[in-house]
């Protein structure tokens, strides 16, 4: 009798290209991981900047510093709340916060309250952590 020789792959040629599947993926993902956080800190970098940005148009219009609420007024998609202004990334809301005096120590308490300092949203650790620096405009 004659046997069939067939085509296919042997044991030891799947089991290593599962191996470098894996090793590929674990190579991949956390670069994946790292680009998708670092997107997330430019996005608030970004946020941070419209604010501060729309506080300076603000008291430029109105001659006057505005109310949380008035702040938010000046940025889209934005929520005024007690403490700062809120925004979406990737619907996760992160709040920008508001300082009720010019030296961005006092958080403001309510949407009405009169807004001297914007401050700086935390990064994440591999950004350096806390706040790094805030905006304060006097009128004079």
């Amino acid at each position: 009798m004659l046997r069939k020789k067939y085509s296919a792959f042997t044991l030891i040629e799947l089991i290593i290209v599962v191996v470098i599947l894996g090793i590929l993926a674990a190579i991949a993902i956390p670069t994946y991981v790292d680009l998708s956080t670092d997107a997330i800190n430019a996005s608030k970098k970004a946020m941070v900047g419209i604010v501060k940005s729309a506080f300076a148009i603000a008291i430029a219009e109105n001659k006057t510093h505005p109310s949380v609420k008035e702040l938010a007024g000046y940025v889209q998609k934005s929520t005024a709340v007690a403490y700062g202004i809120q925004l979406p990334i990737d619907e996760e809301f992160y709040t920008i916060p508001t300082y009720s005096d010019p030296i961005c120590s006092t958080l403001t308490v309510s949407d009405e309250d009169i807004v001297l300092c914007v401050g700086d949203l935390a990064m994440s650790d591999a950004e350096g952590g806390g706040p790094t620096s805030s905006f304060s405009a006097r009128s004079s």
